[in-house]
């Protein structure tokens, strides 16, 4: 899945390999009434990929 932030401003090329991702995970205990999560872990990441061509190298 796929977003984009700016779609109508250009001015942005520069920053054209720079990528957000996100994950989450949920852990279930069904045994516990009142918890029915044991855990949680978020997975934020930022990261730049270096295989998009800019065209100024």
């Amino acid at each position: 899945m796929q977003f984009t932030l700016f779609p109508e401003i250009d001015s942005f090329t520069a920053l054209a390999p720079l990528k957000v991702g996100y994950s989450q995970r949920l852990w279930w205990d069904i045994a516990e009434s009142s918890a029915p999560f044991k855990e949680h872990n978020y997975n934020p990441e930022l990261f730049w990929d270096f295989t998009e061509e800019l065209g100024f190298v």
